[in-house]
């Protein structure tokens, strides 16, 4: 009988440190997909950024940073940077159907405590190669969340994406 009670106490004792553990989990690694347009410049690497419509009717939009730094003090291509990958190897989200219903509060909250960040976006068509015999269409950075900002609208006047130099 005491058996049986002590199996129950220490049940009720780790169960609390299970659903923690659980929750913390929850938040290790997160992949992102992105447009390949939307990558800008930023000092020693690179921000790859998306947006979404604001619930509040003062501002238009929120944009959301990732921040992918060179690996060392000299330039490096985004291209370079990055990773080629099959995309279907990983469970990745699509930022407008996935965050649609969190306000922007939650949803910094959200992307501040995952451990990993990674973002995907579809390699330009002048940069696809055949990598061991299967052609990557994907390519993949860690990235680190870097904030957010409401109604900023960046423009590109070459036309050109950053993944294409």
């Amino acid at each position: 009988m005491k058996t049986i009670v002590y199996i129950i106490l220490l049940g009720i004792v780790l169960s609390p440190l299970y659903s923690q553990n659980k929750k913390e989990n929850h938040f290790e690694d997160i992949y992102i997909y992105v447009k390949n347009d939307h990558f800008i410049g930023d000092a020693l690497g690179y921000k790859a950024y998306f947006g979404l419509k604001n619930k509040d009717e003062r501002f238009m939009a929120d944009v959301y940073h990732f921040k992918i730094d060179y690996k060392s003090l000299d330039y490096q291509s985004l291209y370079s940077l990055g990773k080629p990958i099959n995309i279907n190897s990983i469970d990745y989200i699509t930022p407008i159907e996935y965050f649609k219903d969190k306000s922007n509060c939650d949803l910094h909250t959200e992307l501040s405590l995952y451990k990993r960040i990674f973002i995907i976006t579809d390699i330009p068509k002048n940069k696809l190669k055949k990598q061991k015999g299967k052609m990557k269409k994907h390519i993949i950075w860690q990235a680190t969340y870097a904030g957010s900002i409401k109604d900023i609208v960046y423009t590109n006047m070459t036309g050109k994406i950053l993944l294409e130099d």
